[in-house]
């Protein structure tokens, strides 16, 4: 999704936002949501409802609706190669290869916006993403050098990539309503009647060389994140470890209180771990402490880093 004024599209998701929860008879907890956390809060039929009223608000900022689709039959695609630049070469199944993809195809998607829609000054905001290192990265890396940042949970704290994951849950639902196929021609009727142009833009077999992995190596993040991070830091990791314990604390007041600080400093969120997060954070994080333990722990690294460490108690004030 293409727009040209981040600041007058963030204080319209705002607003409509703002203006829609009443109509639905919910409470807004939250300045950002995920299509997920919709979804789970309030079904699928009355959150496409809420998605279809939300793109009637936003859709005269939307410059370009960039709709990108996989598709791989293993009847004509049975196995896929990678691997081939350490000097082996191993092959796996088509839906092998598909699951490997998943996790990391949001930057496949920018790889190919890079390659034919990127303009001079455009700059790509990223959802979080993990993966092993392709042609495609290494592209994308390479032609769009400080142009782009990586959000984690960039869905629940950044108005674009909100709305993009709105507008992604919104293409599914309309081509499925309306017995549409996944190509080209499904997508093109998905948007039709809006006031920007709609790009549909397939990643499949003629892209595979760029797409599959090249080396063992996991892609480092650490220069592409925005900054600062907001981290958050548990007393222990393992508290949240468990799917169930993960929703509830991410469903607390104080989680909420979180995710409103990150809209409102426009910065990403991290849990810490010590162990991945070490060589991560750097000056100007911030390290929102759950718990006596971890204020401790974020004392020692405030000696490492010039960083602001923000208690739970000073968190839950500030949002009041």
């Amino acid at each position: 999704m293409t727009i040209d004024d981040a600041a007058e599209f963030r204080a319209v998701y705002d607003q409509a936002l703002d203006e829609l929860f009443p109509k639905f008879k919910q409470v807004r907890e939250r300045k950002v949501y995920s299509t997920y956390e919709l979804i789970e809060k309030w079904g699928l039929p009355k959150t496409v409802a809420f998605v279809e009223m939300f793109l009637n608000k936003i859709q005269h900022l939307v410059k370009k609706m960039g709709v990108y689709y996989t598709i791989l039959p293993p009847t004509k695609v049975p196995r896929v190669k990678k691997y081939g630049a350490d000097g082996r070469v191993k092959e796996v199944e088509t839906v092998e290869f598909l699951r490997e993809l998943n996790p990391y195809y949001v930057y496949c998607c920018a790889w190919r916006y890079a390659q034919t829609m990127l303009n001079q000054g455009d700059k790509l905001l990223l959802d979080n993403f993990e993966g092993k290192v392709t042609d495609a990265w290494m592209e994308l890396a390479q032609s769009c050098k400080g142009r782009f940042w990586v959000y984690p949970h960039g869905d629940r704290c950044s108005p674009p990539i909100s709305a993009a994951d709105m507008m992604v849950a919104l293409v599914d639902y309309r081509l499925y309503r309306n017995k549409k196929k996944l190509d080209s021609l499904g997508i093109a009727t998905v948007f039709s009647g809006a006031p920007f142009e709609i790009t549909p833009m397939f990643i499949g077999q003629p892209h595979l060389s760029k797409l599959s992995p090249k080396t063992n190596r996991m892609i480092n993040l650490t220069e592409y994140y925005k900054r600062p991070i907001i981290f958050i830091l548990l007393e222990k990791l393992e508290l949240i470890k468990s799917e169930a314990e993960r929703r509830m604390f991410e469903r607390s007041p104080l989680m909420n209180s979180v995710m409103n600080m990150s809209f409102e400093m426009d910065c990403p969120i991290k849990y810490f771990d010590p162990v991945k997060d070490s060589d991560i954070i750097s000056d100007g994080d911030i390290l929102v402490c759950i718990g006596g333990k971890a204020e401790a722990d974020a004392k020692v690294l405030k000696n490492l880093f010039d960083i602001q460490i923000v208690s739970m108690k000073d968190l839950m004030t500030k949002q009041k």
